[in-house]
This record gives C-alpha cells, structure tokens and sequence, in this order.
C-alpha cells in the first residue's frame, strides 16, 4: 500500500475511533484544539514505524496550534495513546524548534 494511502487510512481511523469513543470532554478538548489540522504530524508520531523527524508541513501546522491544548489533550487521552506515541508527540515542538510549554514536558 502507498504511504500516502496508508498515512490517510490511519489518520481517518484516528478521527473516527477517537471522537466516538472519547466522553464528551474528551471529544470536546480534542475538537478545541484542532487536532485535525495537525493530520501532517501523524507519520511521526504513530506508534508503528514513526518517521523519525517532522515534515515541514507539520511544524507549520504546529506552529499555529495551541500547543498547551494539545499537550493536555495527547497526556490525559487513553484513547489517542492507542494510535498516537505520547512521548513522540511531546517531543514535536522541540523538533520543529518551537517554545515547549509546560504542559508538554
């Protein structure tokens, strides 16, 4: 399978299985910080042969999100720790050499 199709088929099923199986808070934090707009960071931190740096489109895309949100959001979600390698999703700000807040470290 192309790695384009296979990024895509994992992002879409980390959006469906995380919003329906989350309780409302959780669904709601995720909403709030626009997870889906960081759809382009997921080869890096997927916890299945993650690419070991950022592409340029994922640090863009972190660079507007609301980092503490997330941060929050990625420690506090059992069901994002299912598809998503917290510790690898921490370390994005640094690799993309942004200000890490306290909420991710």
């Amino acid at each position: 399978m192309d790695t384009k199709v296979q990024v895509l088929a994992l992002t879409l099923a980390f959006i469906v299985i995380l919003l329906p199986a989350a309780d409302q808070a959780e669904a709601r934090a995720a909403k709030d910080c626009n997870i889906a707009d960081l759809l382009s960071c997921m080869p890096c931190i997927r916890n299945t042969k993650p690419d070991p740096e950022p592409s340029d489109e994922c640090c863009k895309a972190l660079k507007k999100a609301d980092l503490p949100c997330l941060c929050s959001s990625y420690k506090n979600s059992p069901n994002l720790n299912k598809y998503v390698n917290p510790k690898l999703a921490m370390e994005l700000p640094a690799k993309c050499k942004l200000s890490v807040p306290n909420e991710c470290h």
